[in-house]
């Protein structure tokens, strides 16, 4: 294995990488000397890459499978740990949407100074869809939204409890929502035995998420929304279209009985 070290920017001020062939992992530091935990999955002659950010409880770790997928059909993929996720610093399951945020947008930040020429698109799953749009005007990128807000979809009608809760400094339980399909069912197995997956997360952090996406004015950015079709129609997704007012193209899959459809999301991203 190699190693490498080098200068980020600002913000971000040092980046490390460990090197396994077209897989890499490694960590960065911000400003506040916090270390974030990162895997990349190499294409050959990318013709575009994907930024993807996990939802609410899981990792990058979790998306090996569809990374592994799209990086062999020339796409290179990027995925962080967010604040207080998988290998990431923060307190576990706690932090704030803002603290999400910010880890989510020095990420970007760095990986796209590091690959200027490459045309990024931004990836989110669950809460890290509303991430990944308000992140999309910095990259002016298309975004691929995964099940939108699916893992916190219970809660938007509980505004006066989670508020209640947040006084309380409480956690509450987020739906396990791990992607996969007929050939990758068992991503919803390892879930259980995977002890960097958060089970729980503050109050406080749903319950500014919630309040972000009711008072986020419409974002224009171009979206390509796939989702499960055991999730459809949930309050979650029709929140995310009240704010994502370009849904260009839908995909949805039955996991249970069919692959993710790659080829025709790949075409619809014009990858």
């Amino acid at each position: 294995m190699e190693s490498s070290t080098g200068k980020g920017i600002k913000g971000a001020s040092r980046i490390a990488f460990v090197r396994k062939g077209d897989y890499e992992e490694g960590h960065f530091l911000d400003v506040r000397g916090r270390r974030f935990f990162f895997r990349l999955w190499k294409s050959k002659r990318a013709k575009a890459g994907l930024i993807l950010f996990h939802a609410l409880g899981l990792h990058s770790g979790r998306y090996a499978w569809f990374c592994d997928e799209l990086s062999s059909m020339g796409m290179t993929c990027l995925a962080v740990d967010l604040y207080g996720h998988g290998l990431s610093d923060g307190i576990r399951g706690g932090g704030s949407f803002k603290e999400l945020y910010g880890s989510a947008s020095k990420f970007l930040q760095l990986f796209n100074s590091k690959y200027r020429g490459l045309r990024w698109l931004i990836a989110g799953h669950g809460t890290s869809a509303l991430l990944a749009l308000l992140l999309s005007t910095q990259l002016n990128s298309t975004v691929l939204a995964i099940s939108p807000l699916v893992e916190v979809s219970s809660y938007i009608g509980s505004i006066t409890r989670l508020k209640l809760l947040k006084l309380l400094r409480r956690k509450v339980p987020v739906v396990e929502c791990p992607l996969y399909d007929i050939r990758h069912w068992e991503n919803t197995l390892k879930i259980r035995d995977d002890n960097l997956v958060v089970r729980k997360v503050s109050a406080s952090l749903i319950l500014e998420a919630l309040k972000t996406l009711r008072s986020c004015p419409p974002i224009p950015t171009r979206v390509v929304l796939l989702s499960e079709q055991t999730f459809k129609d949930y309050k979650g997704l029709q929140y995310f279209r009240s704010i994502a007012r370009n849904i260009e193209t839908e995909i949805s899959y039955d996991p249970e009985k069919e692959e993710l459809p790659f080829k025709h999301l790949l075409g619809t991203l014009n990858i």
